[in-house]
């Protein structure tokens, strides 16, 4: 537990994937650690690979309270999302790209991610979408998903989103 707790990133790392490989729980672990740095996309992905939909319910919340979220839904764009200045999008990406295991948990953060000049968070709030039915999305998410299918600025994220209203018949 030492290793999972210390500031130095290689143990960190290796304390984590001990407590994987022994099925040692350390979640409340890392999300007390999560507390201290809301944008360490490395505990948000660790998180996310819990199974418990309680679990994913908290990590929303807190994601939703400590997320900068109108500094990132400023509108689709072509951005990569590399450098210190996009953290907060690489936490955002890290929870969207396992939302579609829990459906109707997260629905607030995939809005954002449509919205989101980043590529990658518009994809992977896309994924999410894919896993669930569209009972389970509400009026919001429907807009945004037609609204997007309008001015979506690439290509690819254009064909993925016309793919997704095909699917869910919209």
């Amino acid at each position: 537990m030492n290793a999972v707790s210390t500031g130095d990133s290689l143990n960190h790392y290796y304390g984590v994937a001990c407590a994987e490989k022994l099925g040692i729980d350390i979640w409340e672990n890392l999300y007390a650690q999560l507390a201290v740095n809301p944008l360490e996309d490395s505990h948000y992905l660790q998180l996310m690979k819990s199974d418990d939909s309680n679990r994913i319910r908290k990590l929303v919340q807190f994601a939703e309270e400590h997320l900068p979220l109108r500094q990132i839904a400023t509108g689709p764009g072509d951005e990569m999302g590399l450098g210190k200045e996009y953290a907060a999008h690489r936490s955002l990406d890290t929870i969207l790209q396992n939302l579609d295991r829990f459906e109707g948990i997260g629905k607030e953060l995939i809005l954002i991610g449509l919205n989101s000049p980043v590529i990658r968070n518009r994809n992977m709030a896309i994924k999410a979408l894919e896993g669930w039915e569209v009972a389970s999305w509400g009026d919001q998410l429907i807009k945004a998903v037609n609204h997007l299918s309008e001015i979506e600025p690439d290509d690819s994220v254009k064909e993925r989103i016309r793919n997704l209203r095909e699917a869910k018949g919209l």
